[in-house]
């Protein structure tokens, strides 16, 4: 009731190589540690790039919103791209 949305990392760590993990099906399943409560809990979530590692890998944040409040997440997610700087 008293926030918008809640702001968290989208994956704990940092993005791997692709295939790097493709053998490794415990290491996969943590990469989603922050994205599988919004889908349990029926919550809506966006996530957005937030940079770049030192080895050019992806960065990325998510926000999870109340019920129906993509709205509202469309535009917080549209605000944070309009001043992100890579």
């Amino acid at each position: 009731k008293d926030y918008d949305a809640v702001f968290t990392p989208t994956t704990p760590t940092p993005a791997f190589k692709i295939g790097e993990k493709a053998n490794d099906p415990v290491q996969m399943y943590l990469a989603d540690l922050f994205t599988v409560p919004a889908n349990i809990a029926q919550h809506p979530s966006i996530s957005v790039p937030s940079g770049k590692t030192e080895a050019g890998l992806p960065l990325g944040v998510q926000f999870i919103g109340p019920r129906f409040g993509e709205e509202k997440l469309f535009s917080l997610a549209k605000t944070v791209e309009s001043i992100r700087k890579d």
